[in-house]
């Protein structure tokens, strides 16, 4: 959920380039409520999973707080648990609003650094562009003592994974912040709609899951929590109980294809739009099957971000094989190896991995 498409930062890679800058009215959020009651069945939930971001969420705090606030009301009228999630790029940090939404069901906090300072700072900067490092370091000390989880992501591409950049802030993370509740998320830029910078230094699929193999191995080695990649499972694209709500109440099936009407498929007020359901069954993964890609469940046939990037076709199938046979099992094989006290001495691919999990008592 975009509480607004407004920042205070002007990051070099942002893929909401070119869309309107937009705050949610306060009068959305009755209708959201009211869109929620008539369009999904709550009482047959037991946890809903709502994320916020923006934009900057944070810009637009008093909106923010009162969002999760009838939120919460609501699901807790229904017997249903609410996790709350939060997007932030980190610049904000408001003791008593952080503990605010721990109440209304905050589990966790997501805040981006992209390098050292002085690579950090060329990449996210203030509007103004003033660097943003130190703020939101010290915004995160002050973040673990209230918010149960925190991520820190950090956003790689050609132009800051280099010359141990990115290793040198993760060990100055290790050594500046408490990471027993941290988790680190590794996230290879890819191309976008309409920013410059991206269309340069983006990686190939290819390239994403070598790099991606070798943090994640020099997270293990070292002993920071990272994402455990294995669990993976179709975006919220593919998801009939799950729908992006743009700041101007506009509905989207993709987090990343907000402001762009061609990609609308309803509004809080009208409901779902034919639209929804045919983006919902797109059947891209049909030609995978085709393949005996064993990865289907995975990726469902493909992004359909990568699809409109690529093709400029959401219907056509963007293959991210590539990627998920690279980094996800050479991930699912380390896991194993780790978790289950097995060493898996062959190589591992989407030929023999029922093999692997076979031999580790797993299937």
């Amino acid at each position: 959920m975009a509480v607004t498409t407004d920042c205070n930062l002007k990051c070099v890679y942002c893929f909401e380039d070119g869309i309107k800058k937009i705050k949610m009215p306060n009068i959305n959020i009755d209708q959201i409520l009211k869109f929620f009651t008539e369009n999904f069945k709550l009482e047959t939930f037991t946890t809903a999973s709502i994320t916020l971001y923006g934009g900057e969420p944070m810009v637009e705090t008093d909106l923010l707080l009162k969002l999760s606030e009838s939120l919460k009301k609501l699901f807790e009228k229904y017997g249903v648990k609410l996790d709350l999630f939060l997007i932030t790029n980190g610049t904000f940090f408001s003791e008593y609003a952080i503990s605010k939404l721990v109440s209304s069901g905050l589990r966790g906090v997501q805040v981006t650094i992209d390098g050292p300072r002085e690579i950090h700072n060329q990449r996210r900067m203030y509007s103004n562009g003033v660097g943003t490092f130190d703020d939101i370091i010290k915004n995160i000390h002050e973040l673990q003592k209230i918010v149960p989880a925190t991520s820190i992501r950090i956003s790689i591409d050609k132009s800051n994974n280099y010359k141990r950049k990115v290793k040198n802030l993760i060990e100055f993370l290790k050594n500046e912040i408490d990471m027993s509740n941290v988790m680190i998320y590794l996230a290879p830029i890819v191309n976008t709609l309409s920013n410059d910078f991206t269309k340069k230094n983006h990686f190939t699929f290819n390239e994403a899951g070598t790099i991606l193999n070798e943090y994640y191995d020099y997270l293990l080695e070292i002993k920071i929590n990272t994402l455990d990649e294995t669990s993976l499972c179709p975006c919220i694209a593919h998801n009939a109980n799950g729908v992006v709500i743009n700041s101007d109440g506009k509905l989207y099936n993709c987090i990343s294809l907000i402001g762009r009407e061609k990609f609308e498929v309803g509004d809080i007020f009208k409901g779902f739009k034919p639209a929804y359901t045919k983006l919902l069954n797109i059947n891209k993964w049909k030609e995978c099957l085709k393949e005996a890609c064993p990865f289907v469940p995975l990726c469902v046939g493909g992004c359909h971000f990568d699809s409109v990037v690529n093709h400029k076709d959401i219907m056509k199938r963007y293959c991210k094989s590539k990627i998920v046979s690279s980094q996800w099992l050479h991930i699912l094989k380390r896991n194993l190896e780790i978790k289950y006290g097995f060493i898996c001495l062959r190589s591992l691919d989407k030929k023999n991995v029922k093999e692997i999990l076979i031999d580790g008592g797993l299937i």
